[in-house]
């Protein structure tokens, strides 16, 4: 089933969550279909088309395969095509750009005001293996007077990556481990993979496909059941929430298998599957959940983080559009993985990914286990002092973030947003996707490529405020050059 739509040489194509580049996306063609490589993780069918103040919201409510051509061609026509006849269910939407996501989450949902700490500092890595090693981790923060609101566990926790399991070699008390860590101010974050060792399949109330997994062989639980998810959600309170973990980490929720050449297990309702791996650990009473994978109204459960991106130039300025992107379609409460998750970080990358992560609205470091340490020590004292400066600066900035994300809440507008959003009638934002708002206040202007000390900073027309100087700026809308010494990521008040 092909359905098309024609379009103006003016129009603007934007959506999709954070699948293909940039903000506008006319030209592209994009395929929607979890699976487990990065980016494409999540399937968000939501294309907006349009121009200045007058835009039109198509959501195509479909989870499974989706192909949309963005008028690749050059002939004035976009257009989503899935394979089988039966018709294509589209919600249409119409108004400007942010009442286009507000009727949007009004129908698929908005975020709930997450825990105080989980917009603070987080602290990961593939994997902290030991009790021993997550204390020393921790202690480490403290001793440094760094703030750290919460620590994540990765699968080495568990037994032979069976989740819901404790390694007790490894981990042999998490309760009292997890006891001495709140006394510290800090909260732990445990990751699942959405998957039961096949030998114990048969304690799944519906099964939705076999694979691979970490695990081995595994099965994977059909989240639509409603019984299966009040099962999941059981096995979270009592193997891990009643030992004192306080949020949940969902990865591998494509679902991965990986040995598939397509890289994911073939359940029904393909692109939705995340959409119930996500309710049913937000309904098991975890304080917070996060997830890799997701579908349109994820934002009801979960917040999102972008994937295994790597240690790159081009993936830190990536992860500036992809967020700004999953802003458009609903998802306000998302990061990226502060220092690249695979490879080597340099000092100087490291530096600038920490400055972009404190305005992000979820803001954790991480690392692969082949990978150097991403603590905010590892890379000298220079770059210590640095990351120490935005993590402070994140929890100056807490009440301000709260104030944002709670607008969020009440009318899916994202606190990470693009340009076009609040400045839609002003021709020049549009080709901006690597500079945002960071709610209705901030203007940041990340620097995204190395040895750079000085930004070109687009400032709207208006009177702008130096947020590290505090030097005025009457803009009639033009391009500013502003210092970015290591130390510094530009950013600009509205002082109107």
């Amino acid at each position: 089933m092909k359905k098309s739509y024609k379009i103006t040489p003016q129009t603007r194509i934007l959506g999709l969550g954070d699948m293909g580049e940039f903000i506008n996306k006319r030209g592209q063609v994009i395929t929607l279909m979890n699976r487990d490589e990065y980016p494409y993780y999540r399937a968000i069918p939501l294309v907006i088309t349009g121009v200045g103040g007058d835009f039109d919201g198509y959501f195509i409510n479909s989870a499974e395969k989706l192909i949309f051509d963005l008028d690749s061609r050059g002939q004035g026509e976009w257009s989503v095509e899935r394979s089988g006849a039966d018709e294509l269910d589209i919600r249409h939407f119409h108004g400007s750009l942010s009442e286009i996501i507000e009727q949007y989450t009004a129908v698929t949902g908005r975020m709930k005001m997450p825990p105080d700490w989980a917009l603070g500092f987080a602290q990961s890595r593939y994997s902290y293996q030991t009790e021993a090693e997550v204390l020393e981790v921790v202690e480490g923060f403290r001793a440094r007077e760094i703030p750290l609101s919460a620590v994540y566990l990765d699968i080495h926790y568990m037994k032979k990556y069976r989740v819901f399991s404790w390694d007790k070699k490894r981990f042999p008390n998490p309760a009292a481990m997890i006891k001495k860590l709140d006394e510290m101010g800090v909260k732990v974050v445990a990751v699942i993979d959405p998957n039961i060792p096949a030998r114990y399949a048969r304690e799944i109330p519906k099964i939705a496909a076999r694979g691979n997994a970490w695990a081995g062989r595994v099965a994977y639980p059909d989240f639509e059941d409603a019984k299966t998810r009040q099962w999941w959600a059981k096995q979270i309170k009592e193997n891990l929430l009643d030992f004192g973990v306080a949020g949940i980490w969902n990865d591998m929720n494509e679902p991965a298998d990986l040995v598939r050449k397509e890289k994911t297990a073939p359940v029904k309702h393909h692109n939705a599957y995340a959409l119930g791996v996500a309710r049913a650990a937000a309904e098991s009473g975890a304080e917070f959940v996060l997830s890799r994978a997701a579908f349109a109204g994820s934002q009801r459960y979960t917040a999102i983080w972008t994937g295994d991106n790597a240690s790159s130039w081009a993936d830190l300025a990536a992860s500036i559009y992809m967020c700004l992107n999953l802003g458009i379609c609903g998802i306000s409460f998302c990061g990226a993985d502060a220092g690249g998750f695979f490879k080597d970080a340099t000092p100087e990358l490291y530096a600038r990914w920490m400055q972009l992560g404190s305005f992000m609205p979820f803001f954790r470091a991480h690392s692969d286990i082949d990978s150097r340490r991403h603590e905010p020590w590892c890379f000298g004292d220079e770059v210590e002092k640095i990351a120490v400066k935005y993590i402070k600066l994140r929890y100056e900035m807490m009440d301000y973030i709260k104030e944002e994300l709670a607008e969020s809440c009440r009318t899916g507008l994202p606190l990470m947003r693009a340009m076009a959003l609040d400045f839609p009638h002003d021709e020049r934002v549009w080709g901006l996707s690597h500079q945002y708002m960071f709610g209705r206040k901030y203007l940041v202007a990340p620097v995204i490529f190395p040895e750079q000390r000085v930004q070109n900073v687009y400032l709207p027309a208006g009177k702008w405020r130096n947020f590290w100087t505090n030097e005025i700026a009457n803009s009639k809308g033009e391009f500013v050059v502003t210092p970015a010494e290591l130390d510094t990521i530009p950013i600009y008040e509205r002082a109107e």
